[in-house]
């Protein structure tokens, strides 16, 4: 399994299991995965709830280890950013280190896990030998070993 596909196996299970965070701080921390938001009222507006509740909701998140608040350079805003537990975190890193004694080309594969942390995007494509890449001397195509569309 890839780095990305452990996340999907744990996180969501290891989220809606932990009976210490509030309906609202789940959804909280489900909106914060997939935007990022400027402002704690720009939260509270895309969730549909009041600014304080949305604030509670963060620092429950941030007490439990599920959120981190990272203060801006220059700036009075803080950024809030989901994170996991240190529970979480160990099962995926178990998981990994199981995987890395079973794969053939460790090196490829400890990229394209690198890779699923570093590029958010799904839309790729593994091992792809695309014909506009060819060798110059011999004609013969060459592989990437990951092509994002």
């Amino acid at each position: 399994m890839s780095f990305r596909q452990h996340i999907a196996s744990v996180v969501p299970k290891a989220l809606a299991r932990d009976k210490s965070l509030p309906e609202l701080a789940v959804r909280v921390y489900l909106s914060l995965q997939q935007e990022r938001f400027s402002s704690i009222a720009e939260l509270a507006e895309a969730i549909g709830t009041c600014r304080n509740r949305v604030s509670r909701a963060v620092r429950v998140l941030i007490q439990k280890g599920w959120g981190a608040c990272i203060s801006c350079e220059h700036s009075r805003s803080k950024v809030i950013v989901p994170t996991w537990p240190v529970s979480v975190e160990t099962k995926i890193a178990d998981l990994i280190k199981s995987d890395k004694e079973n794969v053939a080309f460790l090196g490829q594969w400890l990229m394209w896990n690198w890779l699923d942390v570093l590029v958010d995007l799904l839309d790729y494509l593994d091992n792809s030998r695309p014909d506009w890449l060819r060798n110059a001397q011999t004609g013969y195509r060459m592989e990437l070993d990951r092509e994002y569309r």
